[in-house]
């Protein structure tokens, strides 16, 4: 890794406050002299004194030769042989050379490039996983990302060649899908990379494993320019995802709200039908208030999932986390929202075993074979503004509830009420609070004004008091000389 030079320890960049090791830290020459460049936000933190200037030289040419490198691998759609890509570094010379003697083609890329390459330290602290069966490459676990390394060229043993894997969104194996829907159970975001190409899945872009797409997709050096403009790895990707989710949003939720409502309606409760309705709508509202905590990273994330996991891992039944649902949040929020409404459902142990499942459905923690169908916990709320959820409801209401006369006030109509009503009220408020901060300020300068006036009083009569002693003394040794 270019950058080393004997620097040791950890300090914080000035620029991002983050910690870092300065070891990880790359090297810039600015007008001739050298600078370490934060690993995270990519902004100069120090110039290096006393550095040898060789070794200055030899650890930039070696960054740049390992851009080169990439490059050239990158162009290359086949290679019959080690010399038919100039390289410039040992490290991508012994990758094709390990490939062509036999070596596995994903363990080469990992070894002798990815987990070398200075760029690399950009997504923040990746961590190898440790080759475990089943699990992702690498993670970042306090983000809940995951990546998984593909190879970027394999060996056709029959012509002796190498051909570069190529990986498409829209093309992805059915084992890909498999692999990747299966880490999204365990994490929030996943990363299919051949370090060429990088593909980015989420917890609301796989749907199943059949509707697995990406929600975006680039080459590695176009997302290493774009990352740069975001503050860190997961606001990229949520930004990504936003531009993803945003298509025909609001008409795919209004559907997907009326499913909910009716896969819910098929299991038997104790109580009337208006009844039901409340109770139905009263749980979807409650779930999808959870999600909005999650997707503004307000809670733990996947929390709804973990929590479900880890209540039917115990044994527990779907009341017993409903009711500690209930009063986790009525606990943490206080709102009405979770205020003991309980659930009139018929006990029978076939009804319960069947609202788990329908419920399993409707948060989307289970498979439903539509393609345009998305459970709770599959949209991204970011994106779902009031305007979105509450023309959804009203129109649902419209459909089902029409004797409670419930109407949605579009956001644009209620800005302008607020902006002339209690608006004008805050204005005036705020404006006395202006006037009275700026009286205190005044009051506060001539303070500092008299302040400094009696320092310099008391800095004259100092130097008063120690002419006068100064004289006193030379009029003492005047005396003594006569």
């Amino acid at each position: 890794m270019s950058g080393r030079g004997g620097m040791h320890g950890n300090r914080v960049c000035p620029h991002c406050l983050r910690y870092f090791n300065v070891e990880e830290c790359r090297l810039k020459v600015i007008r001739g002299e050298l600078y370490t460049i934060c690993p995270y936000c990519d902004e100069t933190i120090k110039k290096l004194k006393n550095f040898p200037p060789e070794e200055r030289e030899r650890l930039l040419r070696r960054e740049h030769d390992f851009d080169h490198d990439l490059r050239n691998l990158f162009r290359k759609d086949k290679i019959e042989d080690i010399n038919d890509v100039y390289l410039r570094t040992n490290d991508a010379k012994d990758y094709l050379h390990n490939i062509f003697e036999g070596g596995e083609a994903e363990d080469s890329l990992d070894s002798f490039l990815f987990q070398k390459d200075p760029f690399i330290k950009k997504l923040q602290k990746i961590k190898k996983a440790g080759g475990e069966k089943g699990k992702p490459d690498y993670t970042i676990e306090k983000d809940f990302i995951s990546l998984e390394l593909k190879p970027l060229f394999v060996k056709d043993k029959r012509r002796g060649i190498l051909k570069q894997e190529q990986l498409d969104g829209d093309r992805l194996k059915s084992e890909l899908k498999k692999q990747i829907y299966k880490y999204i159970g365990q994490t929030k975001y996943v990363i299919l990379t051949n370090y060429k190409k990088w593909l980015f899945f989420s917890t609301k872009s796989c749907i199943s494993e059949e509707n697995c797409k990406p929600f975006y997709e680039c080459e590695f050096f176009e997302f290493l320019n774009e990352l740069k403009n975001f503050g860190d790895l997961r606001e990229f990707l949520e930004k990504k995802q936003e531009v993803f989710e945003k298509e025909d949003l609001d008409e795919r939720f209004f559907k997907n709200l009326k499913e909910w409502k009716r896969i819910l309606g098929d299991i038997k409760f104790e109580c009337s039908e208006r009844e039901k309705d409340e109770i139905i709508i009263n749980l979807i509202n409650k779930l999808v208030f959870v999600e909005v905590l999650d997707d503004f990273m307000l809670i733990e994330p996947l929390w709804i999932k973990r929590k479900w996991e880890e209540y039917k891992s115990r044994g527990r039944n779907i009341l017993d986390f409903l009711n500690f649902l209930d009063k986790y949040f009525y606990d943490v929020y206080g709102t009405e929202l979770f205020k003991g409404g309980e659930i009139k459902i018929n006990a029978e142990r076939e009804n319960i075993i069947e609202f788990e499942k329908k419920l399993e459905i409707v948060l989307g923690l289970k498979s439903k074979m539509e393609r345009d169908y998305r459970g709770i916990t599959q949209y991204y709320y970011r994106n779902i503004d009031e305007d979105i959820s509450g023309k959804s409801y009203e129109r649902y209401l419209a459909e089902h509830r029409k004797e409670k006369g419930i109407f949605y006030t579009p956001k644009s109509i209620t800005k302008y009420i607020v902006n002339n009503t209690v608006g004008c009220i805050l204005d005036e408020i705020l404006n006395e609070i202006k006037a009275e901060f700026e009286r205190l300020g005044e009051i506060k300068r001539k303070e500092e004004e008299i302040r400094d006036k009696e320092e310099s009083l008391r800095e004259k009569r100092k130097k008063r008091e120690q002419i006068r002693k100064w004289r006193d003394v030379r009029r003492a040794l005047h005396e003594r000389k006569k």
